[in-house]
């Protein structure tokens, strides 16, 4: 789509012109009706075809409205008048999960040609956030056949995100096969792979360059070989040898920097200082078993330590809760790597009272001061430097920089949150620990989610809004009654994927609303830091989006200079099959690049700090920040996400991961701490990893080893693989034929 607003662009600015061009679209579904929403000759018109000068007799698309029984002679006549048109000079391509090219699913023959097809079971997951439900997406689709596509003078094929990464591997590195259709394009003589570094990172020259040839051995580059040899071979770190670097393409690491124990030990002390359980940074000098007056807010009639009730104690500082294990220690030979502190003991137990009004870490309560700040024992601690992430940016510090401002503690902390529910999802346990230990945390929610919303449970809350104002005995229940009815009338009449009602999609963002609110309370939070921006580019009532603007980016600015916070939390993942992650994304690097500028951005010494979707987390070796976390805090996490109930059991878009949001949360930070304990650093329940944004470098957060770029393009001409310049966009399938 990003590439038709490009190309539309051009034609109202600089007099591109479509005049002489012919068109043939690759695809569509069947049965679909061209005026219908999910209808590619409708989308078509909407971002190209309406907006430039090619002639409507120029324009072809396969008809999914014909009866069943004439597709074979429809699909042979679009041949024939692409053979008429002089054949196809340029050949646009996306590519399918199953690694389809137009539709031409898994078995599909090379010398295939325009025909009806069945549609994969991921092809029709894929698609069914268009379609509002798996069930509405048709079975079937015409599509240009491999041959047809082949025959093209010039292909380029664009894949963009981390949900293609597998794909674009098989695609590019594996064999020729009627298993992954796109695979046949090695075998084409002028093939263009345009992608992002997303995309291209299961690729060798992205995950393992070494093993091509020589590379420069930057550290981020260092660490990653290490770690992809540990994994590789299914050994510690620390127990790496010479031999084993020399037998896998590490000859010349080894040559510049070992032997390999050296390359590996400070590999490890790199991942072991990443790891802390203070995210924000703990109180400067602070050392375990000391204890720190932080700010303590009480409710009227509460006191710290008290042994009252869960409500009496909603201060901004509330300790740990008590009796969650904490891993031990583990020695390495040659390293220092064991954490201060009895076995046994929580890393975070703390003498303040916990979240439920009981008593501190030694069984009684603790009081506050007369200045109303509470006392919070350091019982333990993951690392022994003052701020992990402190430490980071100042070893990305470029020479000659200003130093950095000294560490705040507490610190304003700004989590921004995507959809309602990314917060918890992705960073839920370190929103917790922020919480815990007395941050002033303020959590965004940058759109509303009301897509996502059964229409069930839209008339569930408004039944409830009708029953709830008769019970209470409120006024003009009966105007309540008339919008509910006006509501279950307009669901009634809704066709898949038809956009909703504004009362429907104010009801389904209400929703949401309330769910974000629990969840956040349920981790402590204080629901007036509780801020819902709804931007604009959201509004849509639809899965496609429209373009960031103006209003967007002024709605975080406004944020940011109200806040002045002194870490930023952001999805900095481009998995996210609908792309509100990745223009949320768009949006935070925007806004940053004004604020950057300003004073307080560069007194507050801010860090902004990337987390991960619910799809996918960063490797160990891309991590600058990673936060462990206890069984009761996993817990805690899990409750917070289940106050999500509209995408509870079944969500409305759930991606191709049947497993529930919580389950997919819980998994793969298990999966983290047991990828670190094979590496050979502390055994931990769980772990949320973070990259460190530097908006001066933002190539940074993508760690790409030269001479790779973020942007990278990859051309496939007779199945070499060649590298060049970077390209941009994204868009959906065509074909060109200038006469």
């Amino acid at each position: 789509m990003h590439v038709y607003r490009e190309l539309v662009r051009m034609h109202r600015e600089e007099g591109l012109s479509f005049s002489n061009c012919v068109t043939f679209n690759l695809d569509e579904y069947h049965p679909m009706q061209p005026w219908a929403l999910q209808s590619y000759r409708r989308f078509m018109n909407e971002h190209l075809f309406d907006h430039v000068d090619l002639p409507p007799g120029a324009i072809h698309v396969p008809d999914g409205s014909i009866p069943l029984s004439d597709v074979p002679a429809h699909c042979q006549e679009y041949e024939r008048q692409i053979e008429e048109a002089g054949g196809i000079d340029l050949q646009i391509l996306g590519l399918g999960r199953t690694g389809h090219i137009g539709f031409n699913e898994r078995g599909s023959s090379r010398s295939s040609t325009t025909r009806l097809i069945s549609l994969d079971r991921v092809t029709r997951i894929d698609a069914a956030s268009d379609f509002f439900g798996e069930h509405n997406v048709p079975r079937r689709a015409i599509t240009m056949g491999v041959a047809t596509i082949l025959k093209a003078r010039r292909i380029l094929l664009m894949a963009f995100g981390e949900n293609k990464a597998t794909v674009v591997r098989e695609a590019v590195e594996g064999p020729v096969t009627p298993h992954v259709a796109a695979s046949y394009l090695q075998q084409h003589s002028d093939a263009t792979v345009l992608l992002d570094y997303a995309a291209a990172a299961g690729l060798t020259r992205v995950g393992c360059p070494w093993v091509l040839g020589p590379i420069r051995w930057e550290a981020t580059q260092v660490k990653k070989a290490a770690c992809w040899l540990s994994q590789k071979l299914k050994k510690p770190l620390l127990k790496l040898t010479d031999d084993d670097f020399n037998e896998h393409s590490l000859q010349d690491l080894l040559a510049e920097q070992g032997p390999a124990y050296d390359i590996c030990l400070s590999v490890f002390y790199q991942l072991q200082h990443a790891i802390t359980g203070w995210p924000g940074g703990k109180p400067a000098g602070a050392k375990p078993g000391d204890q720190v007056a932080v700010p303590l807010k009480l409710t009227a009639g509460g006191a710290a330590g008290s042994s009252g009730s869960a409500g009496e104690e909603v201060g901004d500082i509330k300790a740990h809760r008590q009796g969650s294990p904490s891993p031990p220690s583990r020695q390495h030979s040659g390293g220092d790597g064991g954490m201060l502190g009895s076995p046994g003991k929580h890393p975070l137990a703390a003498a303040a009272p916990n979240r439920h009004g009981g008593g501190g870490a030694h069984g009684g309560g603790t009081a506050t001061s007369p200045g109303g700040r509470g006392l919070v024992q350091l019982r333990r601690q993951f690392t022994d430097h003052e701020d992990s992430v402190s430490i980071a940016l100042a070893a990305q510090r470029a020479p000659g920089a200003p130093p950095p401002p000294p560490p705040v503690f507490p610190k304003r902390i700004l989590v921004l949150s995507p959809h309602p529910d990314d917060d918890v999802i992705s960073m839920g346990g370190t929103l917790i620990r922020l919480l815990d230990q007395g941050h002033e945390v303020h959590v965004a929610y940058m759109t509303s989610g009301n897509i996502a919303v059964w229409d069930e449970d839209c008339l569930r809350f408004a039944d409830f809004a009708v029953q709830f104002g008769q019970a209470m005995g409120l006024p003009d229940v009966t105007h309540t009654s008339e919008v509910a009815r006006q509501m279950q009338d307009s669901l009634e009449r809704k066709q898949p994927g038809e956009v909703d009602s504004q009362q429907v999609l104010a009801t389904k963002a209400l929703i949401r609303r309330c769910e974000a609110r629990s969840a956040l309370r349920t981790c402590g939070g204080d629901l007036s830091r509780a801020h819902f921006l709804e931007m604009p580019f959201y509004k849509t009532g639809k899965v496609v989006k429209d373009p960031l603007g103006p209003v967007d980016i002024a709605l975080l600015v406004d944020l940011f200079e109200r806040i002045r916070p002194h870490q930023i939390y952001a999805a900095g993942d481009l998995s996210d099959p609908h792309g509100t992650h990745r223009t949320c994304l768009q949006a935070v690097f925007q806004s940053l690049g004004v604020v950057r500028s300003r004073g307080w951005y560069a007194d507050s010494g801010t860090a902004v700090l990337l987390y991960r979707g619910a799809w996918q987390e960063w490797e160990p070796w891309e991590a600058d920040l990673a936060v462990p976390l206890g069984p009761a805090e996993m817990q805690l996490k899990v409750d917070a996400i289940f106050k999500h109930q509209s995408q509870k059991d079944r969500a409305l878009f759930p991606g191709a991961d049947p497993r529930e949001f919580w389950q997919r949360a819980l998994d793969r930070n298990r999966a983290t701490a047991a990828l670190y304990d094979r590496l050979g650093l502390q055994e931990f329940e769980a772990m949320e990893l973070f990259v460190i944004y530097d908006p001066a470098r933002p190539s940074h957060i993508y760690k790409a080893p030269e001479p790779d770029r973020r942007h990278e393009k990859v051309a496939l001409k007779a199945g070499e693989l060649l590298s060049g310049a970077g390209a941009a966009g994204v868009g959906g399938a065509g074909a060109l034929r200038s006469p």
